[in-house]
Parts: C-alpha cells; structure tokens; sequence
C-alpha cells in the first residue's frame, strides 16, 4: 500500500518536473528561433539562408508550448513520448551539421546542452534518459568520423559531446534520485501522521484527556482536554508545561520510577498518579505512557 502512494507522489512530481522544464524549454527555443531566423536573413553573405535549424528550434518551441499548457502530456507514458520527440529533433539537428556549420553550431552548444537537460526531466527516468543521450552521442560521434573534417575539429567535437552526455546523465539521476527520496519521505511522514491522527482518536473514545509530550516530558499543545479535567479553564495554558509539575509532591517520586520503568520495557503501561487542579486539589489519574 505505502509503495502505491508513492509511485503515486513520484509521478506527481514528475508532472510537476515536466511543466517547470518544459516552459523553460519554450523559453530557450522561442529565444533561439528568433535570433536563429534574423541571423539567417540579416546574414548578406548568404545567397539562400539555411533556416533547417530554426525550424527544428521553432518546432521544438510549439511543442515545448504544447506540453506546457495541456496536462495529460505530462503523465505516464506520454511524457516519455515528449522526452524522446525532443531528443529526435536534436538529433537529426546534430548529424546534419556540417563542418562549415560547425562554428555557428558551436554558439548555440551551451544553449542546447540545456534544452537537452529539460528534455530529460520530462521524464526523470534514467533507462529512458541514457539510452537517449547514449544514441545521440553516438550518432554526432558518428557524423563527426563520417565526413572529412579536420581532425581537431573531430577530436573537440567528440569530446565534447561526450563530456556533455556524461554531465547530463549524472545531473539526471542526482534529479531523479532526490526527487524519489523527497517522494518517500513525504509519503512516509503523511502515513505516519494518518496512523498518528487514527490512534489519537481511539485513544480519545476510551480517555478523557490525551496529550503529547517532548523529548522533556513537557506538554504540547494548549491540552484542552486535560486543562477541562484540571478546571484550568481560565486561559492558563498548559503549552510547554513540564507534566511532572502537574503531579502531586508526594507521587512525584513514583511518576519518575514509572516513566523510568517504561524506558525499559516495551508498550504502554499504566500507572496511578494524582495531578494537581486549579485549586491544589488531588485528582486521582490512571496515566497510559
């Protein structure tokens, strides 16, 4: 059952991972597109502008857009559908440059290394992720080693596409790794405090005053119910009240044996006590620790 809510929680999140990256993927390829297209035409030394690679931004844009502003893009196996439809685009971009190209490639490097980290958190899955950025570098490795470029021109572009795919990877499952423990620990704290809130209520059928108490033995809370047993019903608040100055003088010494006694022995016991009310009277109380 707690395995269930929590798969529940991590697709949540990842939901809420893919709307974040996918509007800053708009973003970038929006801003992409727009110099894209007025460095191609502003451009008077091409007689015919190249705008292959705007378009490719320009479509990564609407659909970027499209993910962003409908949500059932962003659950299950559609996002990676998005992850892998993003990450098609860039890599029919990158084998098709050429080596003329490669220096107007090269400025938008880092610009693209982070459109290509949104695209993998719209599906924070790691197999999804590395088989992904695994065939991208092989195949910018394969486009630099099957034209005849300049050999520093291969070397540097292998390398950095390597070191980038690396980056992007080990980014990823830092992502993902803290994000499923962010997961658990909320879905295990949200299941303790159910547990908690049901047993608080069982326990108020069969008591008539139940409480928390710190590490101090100190009271939690205003205690309402134990305030009303005690007729402290003038606002004096019991909030950080040890509850060892609420137990008659002379039980004192038997509460500490009790509670002394329990530190060594495992489930609730019950002991006889008399707490002092508003007006110094003993009250006789069965406590359960």
């Amino acid at each position: 059952r707690l395995s269930r809510f929590i798969r529940v929680e991590i697709n949540a999140r990842r939901s809420a991972y893919a709307k974040r990256a996918s509007g800053t993927g708009a973003c970038l390829m929006c801003g992409m597109t727009l110099v894209g297209f007025a460095n191609s035409f502003l451009n008077t030394t091409m007689q015919t502008p190249d705008i292959g690679q705007e378009l490719s931004f320009l479509a990564c844009f609407l659909f970027a857009l499209l993910v962003n502003s409908y949500r059932k893009l962003r659950e299950g196996f559609l996002l990676h559908v998005s992850h892998c439809f993003f990450m098609a685009i860039f890599f029919v971009h990158s084998i098709t440059v050429t080596e003329a190209r490669l220096k107007h490639y090269n400025t938008w490097r880092t610009i693209f290394c982070v459109a290509r980290l949104c695209a993998g958190l719209f599906s924070l899955d790691i197999t999804v992720s590395f088989w992904t950025n695994l065939l991208f570098t092989v195949g910018v490795v394969i486009n630099a080693f099957c034209h005849d470029w300049h050999a520093s021109n291969r070397l540097s572009t292998v390398h950095e596409e390597i070191l980038v795919c690396f980056c992007i990877f080990i980014l990823l499952c830092i992502i993902e790794n803290s994000m499923v423990a962010s997961a658990t620990q909320h879905v295990k704290v949200q299941s303790m405090q159910e547990e908690r809130s049901a047993i608080t209520s069982l326990l108020n059928i069969v008591c008539d005053a139940v409480v928390e108490l710190d590490e101090n033995l100190c009271l939690v809370g205003e205690c309402l119910p134990l305030s009303n047993v005690l007729l402290r019903n003038g606002g004096r608040k019991l909030n950080g009240v040890p509850l060892k100055q609420l137990v008659m003088p002379e039980d004192q010494a038997r509460f500490e044996e009790a509670l002394a006694l329990e530190s060594t022995t495992a489930g609730a016991n019950m002991f006889h006590v008399r707490l002092r009310d508003s007006w110094d009277n003993a009250a006789a109380m069965e406590l359960f620790h």
